[in-house]
């Protein structure tokens, strides 16, 4: 069983680094300040939007991102520019960069209370602690 979750982290891991990734290289003008303007609450599905961020809280490059507030112990909320509510939601550890060291623990995502664009992200480490990690999240549609 340890294995088959590994083997699926690290699936989820290429997949998601494939797609940011990507999107961009296809969409580089479209990287979000940490800080902006609330997310809207209508419009229509958040289409292969994402978000790649530090373990400060700080956009490293996304699509359709409006905002991250980092509460700090590992918890962070993610705001889209369009709605996530009817989406799935894929999450993986891992650093921004290329050559980057892979980041232990686990991740643990669902859509934020009250809203229909935004997802609450929570970092573990090993022992089940939350702490900081930078992370890659993807929306699918």
């Amino acid at each position: 069983m340890l294995f088959g979750v590994r083997g699926c982290a690290a699936t989820a891991a290429a997949i998601v680094m494939t797609f940011a990734s990507a999107a961009a290289m296809a969409v580089p003008g479209d990287r979000a300040p940490a800080f902006g303007p609330a997310a809207p609450a209508g419009g229509g599905p958040c289409s292969a939007c994402f978000a790649v961020v530090d373990a400060t809280g700080a956009l490293l490059r996304g699509r359709g991102v409006a905002r991250i507030v980092h509460l700090g112990g590992g918890v962070y909320d993610v705001f889209f520019r369009r709605q996530v509510g009817a989406c799935a939601w894929l999450a993986t550890l891992g650093p921004g960069t290329f050559g980057g060291v892979a980041v232990d623990g686990e991740v643990s995502v669902t859509g934020l209370a009250g809203t229909n664009n935004a997802i609450f992200v929570t970092v573990f480490d090993s022992t089940g602690a939350s702490v900081d990690r930078p992370f890659h999240l993807m929306v699918a549609c």
